[in-house]
């Protein structure tokens, strides 16, 4: 067993994404897009728009409403409901670009079934929002909140156990449709700026030098988990080469009733596999569940029943598991110590940490290196 000394993290407070322009601001500027693009949006304008309630860090986001004008006696009548993602460079990622995010979403809609919003736009000329921005189509469903966390309150809580169930179901579904889609023809992947994503190597080679990034490479307990994913990097041959979504939550799912309608959140994208994106379902899991001591929502699977499902689903199993566990944990790890440096910005919004995050208490329990804080949130398996 090792010793280590790690940095705490002190009691601040971690951001919530801030909009970067006032909501009146905003409209006016909208409108002024909408005149500039006659072919498609000239005779809209906006009626009304607001911010996601439970927004996110890494980007920005206005969900508009729109009314209609008429060209010959200027009726207004209903128009479409619109949603507008505005670009955050450098933000919470480095190198991030959005995009990615349009084509992705463009490329997935045209070569798969799977639920993703219609693309409309993209905005190149930061003069009418102040950076890059998309337009997509508004998606009817609701996401399962974070703040407070969907297994404590929300609509999914309030839903019956086998409705729950069939939400799973239907996540763990999406997610296997996902890793099935055939990566050489994920166009927006191979662009030159994103290659070094491609998968398990490249995608770990990423979250290396997010830390020097983000300033988390000098903590020790970072640094000895760079060694070992580095010392026991799987094979490429025993890696199944394939898209890893990344954020991989039930948060970043849309459902209307029990159907997914959207797919959201493309910001960790890679083509690390579908491994990568069940270790980070798993820290999302526990972190406010088994590793709390608390329990998660009846008719919602455990870790090993998602991955199980999933296995029966796909048709094959998972590999190197163990590894993309340590892997999940430092990289949010690295992301909540990004969080930190955030935290008080002028682009920020708060809510107060109180303790070390999830990621490095597990690389401690995972790769058994004794540390000076106390562990709350310990790895308890999978099947918790």
């Amino acid at each position: 067993m090792t010793n280590v000394k790690t940095k705490i993290f002190p009691n601040r407070n971690f951001p919530l994404r801030r909009p970067s322009l006032q909501k009146e601001d905003a409209q006016i500027s909208i409108d002024r897009w909408f005149s500039s693009n006659p072919a498609r949006f000239e005779d809209l304008r906006v009626q009304n728009l607001q911010a996601p309630k439970s927004s996110g860090v890494a980007n920005e986001t206005w969900l508009v409403e729109t009314i209609r004008r008429t060209p010959i006696n200027k009726i207004e009548a209903p128009g479409p409901r619109l949603v507008f993602r505005l670009a955050a460079d450098d933000f919470l990622y480095p190198r991030s670009d959005l995009r990615l995010h349009y084509d992705l979403y463009d490329c997935l809609g045209s070569i798969s079934d799977l639920p993703v919003p219609e693309m409309l736009a993209f905005e190149e000329d930061p003069s009418f929002l102040g950076c890059r921005f998309f337009v997509m189509t508004h998606v009817e469903g609701f996401a399962a909140p974070d703040r407070p966390n969907f297994n404590y309150d929300g609509w999914l809580a309030d839903y019956s156990v086998g409705d729950r169930e069939a939400v799973w179901r239907e996540a763990v579904s999406v997610m296997s449709r996902l890793h099935a889609v055939d990566v050489s023809r994920l166009t927006p992947l191979k662009l030159d700026e994103f290659s070094s994503r491609g998968g398990v190597r490249d995608c770990l080679d990423y979250w290396i030098a997010y830390a020097d990034w983000c300033g988390a490479a000098g903590i020790n307990l970072i640094s000895l988990a760079t060694d070992w994913l580095e010392e026991n990097l799987p094979l490429t041959i025993e890696q199944r080469a394939g898209i890893s979504w990344g954020d991989a939550r039930l948060q970043n799912l849309l459902f209307d009733g029990t159907r997914c309608s959207a797919i959201l959140d493309w910001d960790m994208v890679s083509l690390a596999g579908a491994e990568a994106d069940f270790a980070w379902w798993t820290v999302a899991d526990h972190k406010y569940t088994a590793s709390r001591g608390l329990p998660r929502l009846e008719g919602i699977g455990s870790p090993a029943e998602t991955i199980a499902l999933w296995e029966s689903m796909s048709g094959r199993e998972l590999k190197n598991f163990d590894w993309h566990l340590v892997f999940a944990a430092f990289r949010q790890a690295l992301i909540s110590q990004r969080l930190v440096a955030l935290s008080g910005t002028n682009a920020a919004a708060t809510q107060i940490p109180h303790e070390p995050s999830i990621g490095l208490q597990w690389l401690s329990c995972l790769l058994d290196i004794r540390v000076e804080f106390t562990v709350t949130l310990p790895f308890v398996g999978l099947d918790k």
